[in-house]
C-alpha cells in the first residue's frame, strides 16, 4: 500500500459519510490489491462485496444510509419509501429499517445488510433526489411508495402537509399527489 492510495481512498471516504466502492477506488487509480493490503493493515474494514469503510473516517448519522445504497454493488440504489419520509423530517414516521430502492432487474445471491430493506422499482431521474449527498427518491416519489405500501393514511396527510410546508414539493405537485391518493383509497380515515 503507498501512503498516495490511501490518501486517495480516504478523500473518497470523506465525501461519502466513511464509505465507497471498489469500483469507485479503482477509477481513482487505486488497485484492488492496495484495498486487499488496506484492509489487512487495519485502514479499511470491508463491509461487503466491493464495499468498504475507512476506519480513520469518522462515522456520522449518515454512514448507515451511505453503506445501504452502496451495498448493491454496480448497481444504482437509491434510499426509498418511509427511509426518505424521516430523512425529510415528513410526518412522524419512524422506521425500524433503511429503505434502498433498485431496478426491478436487479438479482443478487447476497443478503442485504442488516436492518436493509430492498424494494425492485424502475425509476426515472424525475423520481430522484438528493438529502445530504445521499441519494433518494423524491419527497412525492416516497410518499407515494408509502401510501402504496399501506403506510396509514394520518402518516400520508401528515408527509404531504409537511412536504408542502417545508418546500419539498410545490401546491400542485401536492394536490395531484392527493387527487391520485384519494382515488386509489390511501387517504382515507
Amino acid at each position: 500500500m503507498t501512503y498516495d492510495a490511501h490518501g486517495k481512498v480516504q478523500a473518497l471516504a470523506l465525501e461519502q459519510h466513511g464509505v465507497f466502492t471498489a469500483d469507485q477506488a479503482t477509477t481513482l487509480g487505486v488497485n484492488k490489491r492496495s484495498l486487499v493490503t488496506m484492509a489487512a493493515r487495519g485502514h479499511l474494514e470491508r463491509l461487503a462485496h466491493g464495499l468498504y469503510r475507512d476506519t480513520r473516517t469518522p462515522e456520522t448519522r449518515w454512514t448507515p444510509y451511505m453503506r445501504a445504497v452502496l451495498w448493491p454493488y454496480r448497481t444504482p440504489a437509491v434510499l426509498s419509501h418511509e427511509t426518505v419520509l424521516a430523512l425529510m423530517e415528513l410526518s412522524d414516521v419512524n422506521p425500524s429499517a433503511i429503505h434502498i430502492s433498485v431496478p426491478r432487474l436487479f438479482r443478487t445471491k447476497r443478503t442485504p445488510p442488516p436492518g436493509v430493506i430492498v424494494h425492485r422499482q424502475d425509476l426515472t431521474e424525475a423520481d430522484i433526489a438528493s438529502v445530504e449527498g445521499l441519494p433518494t427518491t423524491t419527497a412525492a416519489r416516497a410518499i407515494r411508495d408509502c401510501a402504496m405500501d399501506n403506510l396509514g393514511p394520518a402518516l400520508i396527510r401528515q408527509a404531504l402537509a409537511d412536504a408542502q410546508q417545508k418546500g419539498w414539493v410545490t401546491t400542485a405537485e401536492a394536490e395531484h399527489l392527493r387527487h391520485d391518493l384519494a382515488a386509489a383509497g390511501k387517504l382515507a380515515a
